[in-house]
């Protein structure tokens, strides 16, 4: 199909803002912040003609590091998971709504496993490069101009025409017709210590959700229409409960005492005394000369030796 040819104009025709839609990230992190700024920044600008499909996945184009994508929370399957890009289905969402309240037709539009925190349950538009998509198609008879900015940690898309559209306004309302509660399975694991418990899926609640557009003329309600019909499917959670014993901790043994024992006696160095008593012994005559009057003198010393 060959692209409708751009003229001034055609462009003159542009004059109005259609509608406008924001949404906030004020939460996320700055690695997917960083994402949703990337991929607004992709969409800014891009003229759709009368009869013309725009396309995400084309627009934006393939989420590389290269570009400065970067790893953040992305939906895979039923889990919370770290991917490149993680963050853009936001920017996909934010842009869905504001094409929906400009009157205009998504060809191709699929929600999330569970519903988004950032648009209301049914609002939203996921996107995965090479697989899922979002699509709309300018069914007006004047060109649209989009321009999507990001400020204050919030991402906004306008959509502008013409002003005789203006004649008819747009609102959306959604109703949840069905909620489905999830269960938490509980399974032993023999390899995780007793006490202790480990999240394998977190549960989700299941919603079943009708979102509808308000079309007015002049102010006054015409119609009432079906944009979707969705059906978020519950998910189980799975957590692991610890059934290993702990071990018992081998007994210690008795250490041998650290105090010194009692020494043996040191003999001892001192000579011995020898012990001197005056002899009792009366000396005998011819050795010593007597006093007349006097005791003789007895003071014989002992000089014996011990072996």
């Amino acid at each position: 199909m060959a692209k409708p040819k751009v003229t001034k104009e055609k462009l003159k025709q542009i004059d109005t803002l259609l509608a406008t839609f924001s949404t906030s990230y004020r939460s996320s992190s700055y690695q997917r912040a960083t994402n949703v700024k990337l991929s607004t920044e992709s969409i800014n600008g891009t003229l759709v003609m009368p009869g013309e499909v725009f396309s995400f996945n084309n627009v934006v184009g393939r989420r590389t590091a290269e570009k400065g994508y970067m790893a953040a929370g992305v939906i895979v399957g039923n889990k919370l998971e770290s991917g490149l890009g993680g963050g853009v289905c936001q920017v996909s969402s934010t842009l869905y709504n504001a094409v929906l309240k400009a009157g205009l037709s998504s060809v191709e539009r699929a929600h999330h496993s569970f519903p988004s925190s950032y648009v209301p349950y049914g609002m939203d538009a996921t996107v995965d490069y090479g697989n899922i998509d979002y699509k709309f198609k300018n069914t007006f008879e004047y060109p649209i101009y989009v321009v999507g900015y990001t400020g204050g940690r919030v991402v906004t898309f306008n959509i502008y025409s013409n002003k005789s559209l203006k004649n008819r306004t747009y609102s959306l309302e959604n109703t949840v017709y069905q909620t489905l509660q999830a269960t938490v399975q509980t399974k032993d694991d023999p390899n995780l210590e007793e006490g202790k418990t480990e999240e394998i899926q977190p549960a989700h609640t299941g919603y079943k959700v009708k979102v509808y557009r308000n079309i007015y003329e002049n102010g006054n309600l015409v119609k009432k229409e079906l944009i979707s019909d969705d059906f978020y499917r519950p998910v189980n959670g799975i957590v692991k409960k610890g059934t290993k014993k702990p071990e018992k901790k081998p007994e210690e043994t008795p250490k041998p005492s650290t105090k010194p024992g009692v020494e043996p006696a040191k003999p001892s160095t001192e000579t011995p005394k020898t012990d001197t008593k005056p002899s009792t012994e009366t000396p005998k005559s011819g050795t010593g000369t007597s006093n007349p009057g006097k005791e003789p003198a007895t003071s014989s010393t002992d000089t014996s030796k011990t072996n």
